[in-house]
């Protein structure tokens, strides 16, 4: 867990789970199931910064079901792990996805929980330098070795449509499976959504459509309300102009607009009457969490900001589906400790890894056992 210069904190984790068909009893057979992952959000969050929420979360935690001691005791506690476990309720060691990257002895190199060079990225930038297997690269399911709610929901009903979305590659493609009919993830290069061949060989037009609104130039110089240190600003003829927008409020933004968009453009919910699925995973609220621990105003502001967006998400399921055909379930990929000094401030146990310690036992283990 990397909070803060590598800091070394104890902490207690607890995910939720909030079920909800949001207005009264659903039907025997949802139209809808949307399963929303807020990355890095602890679940005190719900309790500490309950009086802000009017939005999608207060809807949640009015009408729905909150599972206080509904969680799995997942090692490493990160992003590709939990993204996991929480579609297929398997293990690590079962689902075979054992960290965001991993050395993987057959390859002779490290590998991360979803790159895959046997399909091409759609939409975006592909560099074919390397081909060293990290978050740029082409990507699908193939390290995933159980199957997912998606999966089993499309063995059943091969109609039924399950698309997952995030700005991580690894947060859209696990929960969604092996048999989703897309994953959608933000190319910080383009500053598109984009896919892999896994899924097709072309983006379909609605999302061709959204991309070329090119919606995340305009958040490149605009200023976060309350926090003017926070600069979004990069150079056009930097390559990866995109790479600051997930860490900020206008990240979670494009995905709430996203999938907005792939609700219309694929009739999520609209058929004759079969069930679909649709995975939304909020990334920004992680990418903030590790620039500035959990106590940082920066976080409760994030925290605010997705509770409009939800609710925001939620009339537009409304007024397509009907939230009475919909179930609604929510959930966070893990936690996140308190930066160190925050910790030794409250007389909690906390450090920092000295670099040098570290270079130095990465020297003798690659001396040992090769480059990873």
């Amino acid at each position: 867990m990397s909070v803060l210069r590598r800091a070394i904190v104890t902490c207690l984790v607890l995910p939720f789970i909030l079920p909800t068909s949001l207005l009264g009893a659903s039907p025997q057979k949802p139209k809808l199931i949307i399963a929303i992952i807020i990355d890095q959000f602890r679940y005190d969050y719900l309790t500490r910064f309950r009086a802000d929420y009017h939005g999608g979360l207060d809807q949640l935690l009015n009408n729905g079901a909150d599972f206080t001691n509904a969680f799995y005791r997942q090692v490493p506690t990160v992003t590709a792990v939990g993204h996991s476990i929480f579609m297929s309720g398997a293990m690590p060691a079962v689902s075979g996805i054992v960290g965001n990257a991993w050395y993987d002895r057959d390859e002779r190199k490290t590998v991360t929980s979803v790159c895959d060079w046997s399909v091409q990225t759609l939409g975006g930038a592909q560099d074919e330098k390397g081909k060293n297997c990290t978050d740029a690269d082409p990507a699908s399911p193939r390290r995933l070795l159980v199957s997912t709610v998606g999966d089993e929901l499309r063995n059943a009903d091969p109609r039924s449509k399950v698309i997952g979305i995030s700005l991580k590659a690894r947060a859209a493609i696990l929960p969604s499976g092996h048999r989703a009919n897309a994953a959608y993830w933000f190319d910080d290069v383009s500053g598109n959504f984009v896919s892999s061949t896994f899924y097709f060989n072309q983006l379909p037009p609605w999302a061709q459509s959204f991309n070329q609104q090119n919606l995340p130039a305009q958040y490149l110089d605009r200023k976060w309300e309350g926090f003017p240190k926070w600069d979004f600003h990069t150079p056009p003829q930097t390559k990866d102009r995109y790479s600051k927008l997930p860490a900020s409020p206008w990240g979670n933004e494009l995905i709430e607009r996203f999938a907005e968009e792939a609700i219309t453009g694929e009739q999520l919910g609209q058929g004759p009457g079969e069930t679909d699925l649709l995975t939304v995973s909020f990334s920004s609220n992680d990418y903030v969490g590790h620039r500035v621990g959990p106590d940082a105003p920066e976080v409760r502001d994030m925290a605010i900001r997705t509770d409009r967006l939800l609710g925001k998400l939620f009339h537009v399921i409304d007024d397509k589906v009907g939230l009475r055909n919909t179930i609604v379930v929510l959930s966070a990929d893990h936690g996140v400790a308190s930066a160190p000094d925050r910790a030794r401030a409250d007389k909690m146990p906390g450090g920092y890894l000295d670099g040098h310690v570290e270079s130095a036992v990465e020297s003798v283990l690659n001396n040992k056992f090769g480059e990873a």
